[in-house]
Formats: C-alpha cells, sequence, structure tokens
C-alpha cells in the first residue's frame, strides 16, 4: 500500500518509529542518540533531488546542513533564488 502513490506504507511506519526514539532519547537526554547523522542526512536529501528535483523539504534540509542548521543563516542565505527554492 501507498501514500500519494510514493510512499509505502512501511516506510512510513519505519519513519515513525526512528522519530519516536529519537524523541525517547532526547527526552532522556541522550542527544548522541536523538540528533540525526548531518553527512547521512545530506546524503540522503541528495538522493532524494534525483527522484523529486523539486522536492521543498529536500531544498530546506539541504540548507540547514549548508548552514550548520541555523535558521537565521537559511533565511539570510544568499544562495536562496528568485524562485524560492535553494540552489546547491
Amino acid at each position: 500500500m501507498t501514500v500519494w502513490g510514493i510512499n509505502q506504507s512501511q516506510h512510513i511506519l519505519e519513519i515513525a518509529a526512528h522519530s519516536l526514539a529519537g524523541e525517547i532519547a532526547a527526552t532522556e537526554g541522550d542527544f548522541e542518540v536523538a540528533i540525526d547523522q548531518p553527512e547521512r542526512a545530506e546524503q540522503v536529501y541528495r538522493q532524494d533531488l534525483l527522484e523529486f528535483p523539486e522536492n521543498g523539504w529536500t531544498f530546506f534540509g539541504l540548507s540547514r546542513r549548508a548552514t550548520d542548521g541555523q535558521p537565521q543563516k537559511v533565511l539570510n542565505s544568499s544562495s536562496c533564488s528568485k524562485t524560492g527554492f535553494f540552489q546547491f
């Protein structure tokens, strides 16, 4: 079964399980486990762009990686194009 024709139910449940594990770890103060690995996240975002080249969430994730996760740097980034997407 897929959601919106692109997301398999199993993958959605796997994401939910990882999210829950991260939330529990953060609540317990185990931030090494709770926080994603930035290098791995960047790799996943770039792979996603190959399949979905205009995915706004992927662009946002890459912009956070490019600016060390600083929201203000993302908003002030000169890499933001006229179309609202980021150049990488």
